[in-house]
């Protein structure tokens, strides 16, 4: 029998399992099971649209009237040169794998997550019952969640 409830009277769930919210790897159907099943579902939203974003936590709802979590990465995690280039033998690499699986030109760099202040406008607005991040985050956004009634308190160990 699990004695410490901290963890479960925080997320209001009845089994202390959290789902990794793992970008790519869960849809709405196994999160909402998941907190449906008494533990915390977690999505992982570093992939999605703004717009995918939004109906994904509105299937979520229409399946559970349970908490589940939102995780975003940290903003910074999309801040990159986009002037940068692979090098010449990277490049000739990269062009010789794309030919041989007939992939097409080699594209050029774009952002693969985010926007993440867009998802967590998002998030805000559609009242995600938890919001977590991963790579950190910002004592900013953190203000602005807990402002908005979502999270929760960060306790720091002395």
């Amino acid at each position: 029998m699990w004695n410490d409830r901290r963890l479960l009277d925080l997320f209001e769930i009845d089994h202390p399992i959290l789902q990794a919210p793992m970008a790519g790897a869960a849809n709405s159907e196994l999160v909402a099971e998941v907190s449906g099943a008494g533990a915390l579902g977690g999505f992982g939203a570093a992939g999605s649209s703004p717009d995918g974003l939004r109906s994904t936590i509105r299937e979520i709802r229409a399946r559970t009237d349970r908490p589940f979590n939102i995780n975003l990465f940290n903003a910074c995690t999309e801040e990159y040169d986009q002037e940068s280039r692979p090098g010449q033998r990277l490049s000739g690499l990269l062009e010789t794998y794309h030919a041989e699986l007939s992939l097409g030109r080699v594209p050029d760099p774009v952002p693969l997550f985010g926007p993440a202040v867009a998802q967590l406008e998002v998030l805000l607005g559609e009242g995600a019952p938890v919001i977590s991040f991963h790579f950190g985050v910002d004592a900013r956004t953190l203000s602005r969640a807990h402002d908005a009634g979502q999270g929760f308190s960060v306790r720091r160990r002395p």
